[in-house]
């Protein structure tokens, strides 16, 4: 159970750290060029969350990172959690092992960029935030810390031939993941910060970003379903096993729980979505559409976290044809 649950906390808080960035990359800077500027005060206060959440979600996968080598290094040498394994034993499960060698650099870089963001001076943060060269940076340091949870997992067990291909797909997978569900929370911690506001220039960026965001949603969930058949094929291998195996009842409720998400979205786009304002348009409806968008985004939102952690427990159950 331990281990499901660091696993989960891992890889969630490195799918936040790139749907942070993913969102002003594809979703806020477009949108803010399409609508009025003076909704810029507002992004102020939106991006210092941005960067505090990028703060709190590295040390949560530093601190996970840790927790997570250390119930590895305890399964290696056989003893307990609570012993304190010899220097020799971490000098080798460090230095000799892939996942020693992978977390190594995956927890240094980790480091780094959390405590760039940390100790950022006060009247350069907004700046640094606003930044395009931080804003791709950012991403690409995110994208590398949630595509290498890759090679820690199953694919990274996969053996002969297949082994690229299916290591090609998990990191597409993890990636496509941090865009949606992922990018849900910067939408949801966007639609709280304009519930506040009654300025039409809010109501106008809401919506840029709102419609931005579903474009972006409806590409990542092909990809998904696209990469989510892939490692299906390289871990289940058939329907039966798919059905009598522990590995595949939880992929088969992550997949229930997947199409409800996307039955959400959906209804996010036909229904909420297209009653907010285009540019210089003014709608009577926006309270309550952007109230009940918010609503079906924090549901969506929690139904993500669910399957997190049955990611984390998939990552923790051997597959069908890795047992074969």
């Amino acid at each position: 159970m331990l281990l499901i649950i660091t696993r989960a906390v891992h890889i969630g808080a490195c799918m936040i750290l790139l749907s942070l960035f993913a969102f002003e990359i594809l979703v806020a800077r477009p949108a803010l060029r399409e609508t009025d500027r003076s909704a810029s005060p507002h992004m102020e206060v939106l991006r210092e969350q941005f960067r505090l959440l990028a703060v709190w979600s590295g040390f949560a996968a530093i601190a996970s990172g840790i927790v997570w080598f250390w119930i590895v290094l305890a399964r290696m040498t056989g003893s307990s959690l609570w012993e304190m394994p010899s220097i020799d034993s971490i000098d080798i499960a460090i230095t000799q092992t892939q996942f020693g060698r992978l977390w190594t650099w995956r927890l240094s870089l980790m480091l780094l960029f959390t405590i760039a963001n940390l100790f950022a001076r006060r009247n350069c943060r907004t700046f640094l935030w606003s930044s395009r060269a931080w804003q791709y940076a950012g991403a690409i340091v995110a994208t590398t810390l949630l595509a290498s949870i890759t090679w820690a997992g199953h694919a990274g067990a996969t053996i002969g031939a297949e082994r690229p291909i299916h290591l090609t797909a998990d990191a597409a997978h993890l990636i496509a993941a941090g865009l949606w569900p992922g990018g849900l929370l910067p939408l949801t911690l966007l639609l709280v910060q304009v519930s506040k506001s009654n300025e039409p220039s809010v109501f106008l960026i809401a919506g840029a970003m709102a419609r931005r965001f579903s474009v972006v949603s409806v590409l990542v969930v092909g990809a998904l379903a696209a990469t989510g058949l892939m490692n299906s094929y390289f871990l289940v291998g058939s329907l039966r096993a798919l059905v009598t195996s522990a590995y595949g009842r939880l992929l088969m409720l992550k997949v229930f729980l997947f199409f409800m998400m996307v039955a959400l979205g959906a209804c996010n786009l036909l229904r909420f979505k297209s009653q907010l304002p285009l540019a210089n348009e003014q709608n009577a409806k926006q309270p309550d559409a952007l109230r009940k968008l918010m609503s079906n985004v924090i549901a969506e939102l929690c139904i993500g976290t669910l399957i997190v952690l049955i990611v984390g427990a998939l990552g923790a159950t051997p597959p069908p044809r890795h047992r074969m």
